[in-house]
């Protein structure tokens, strides 16, 4: 249940605002649906129930879950899963969780609160609740529309809080809609990456250029270590190409040692798309006394010499 108290007058507007995108797509829960706003002289009672089902699995490391989230409605669905830190769901025992015949814990986010329940039938339901009224205010403050239910939900599950708004604010990010907002934090683009490209040389990169980076494994350890290596002047896109294609930091010293330094970044992307490593270099110069040019190296290696 969503159930808000005494709020200040200036929060009414905003209140009736996100009650209107409520109705706009209809019953949010299980059961039938009550969506009630009533304005008073000192604050407002909005109360609307939301909930579905949910899901637990392993995450991608141990400390970590993965959290997933299914509701349907009449002509209306929401799904959405997010790995989680099991430190954040409050009341979960994972070690004993298998061992008791009903679990119940609370998810907490700046966007809202999911509070869970399983039972020995396996009936996984979850209700949210607990719209926060910050957030809001941020987004607003911030010039983003006002979210829709599902943009809430998925705020609330995918860790958007106000930190995170405001971070992004402050590095000079203000994305076009909640759901770019949504997506910059799915991919792991949030304040501290951004300020480590920044430190490294590389502002003012726009939305699509940081999701990018993030995918391709650029970031400003990466940056600063093929910095360190002799290649502090490559653009992002340079920098992904040679990351896709395994030449990091490690690869450009090793290469170094044997002889083969400052080489072109096309060289060598080349040399390890065929195989060519410090340990081949090192081989092909104990067996003939030479160093042979990389380009010379990559034919003896792709004959087999």
């Amino acid at each position: 249940m969503i159930s808000v108290r005494r709020l200040r007058p200036r929060d009414h507007k905003r209140l009736r605002r996100f009650a209107r995108s409520l109705l706009i797509i209809g019953a949010l829960c299980l059961a039938p649906a009550l969506v009630r706003a009533s304005t008073q002289e000192f604050g407002v009672d909005h109360t609307v129930p939301l909930s579905g089902q949910w899901t637990l699995s392993r995450g991608d490391s141990p400390d970590h879950v993965s959290f997933s989230l299914e509701s349907h409605g009449r002509g209306w669905s929401h799904s959405s899963g997010s790995d989680v830190p099991v430190r954040e769901l409050q009341g979960l025992d994972l070690d004993h969780a298998s061992n008791t015949s009903t679990v119940d814990f609370v998810l907490k986010r700046d966007a809202g609160s999911f509070r869970c329940h399983g039972d020995e039938q396996a009936r996984l339901a979850y209700a949210y609740a607990d719209a926060g009224f910050a957030l809001l205010d941020e987004l607003e403050a911030q010039g983003y529309p006002t979210p829709d239910v599902h943009e809430f939900l998925t705020m609330a599950q995918h860790g958007v809080n106000v930190e995170y708004v405001r971070g992004m604010a402050k590095l000079g990010y203000r994305f076009q809609t909640v759901r770019d907002l949504i997506r910059a934090r799915d991919h792991g683009v949030d304040p501290d990456f951004v300020a480590e490209l920044q430190s490294a040389g590389y502002s003012g990169l726009s939305y699509a250029v940081l999701l990018s980076a993030r995918d391709h494994g650029v970031d400003g350890d990466y940056v600063s270590g093929m910095r360190g290596a002799g290649y502090g002047s490559l653009t992002i896109a340079q920098l992904q190409t040679a990351r896709d294609h395994g030449v990091d930091p490690r690869y450009v010293s090793s290469m170094a040692r044997e002889g083969y330094k400052d080489l072109p970044l096309e060289s060598l992307v080349r040399a390890r798309d065929h195989g060519v490593d410090a340990e081949f270099a090192r081989d092909v110069h104990d067996r003939t006394g030479r160093r042979p040019p990389i380009d010379e190296l990559i034919r003896l290696r792709d004959r087999g010499d």
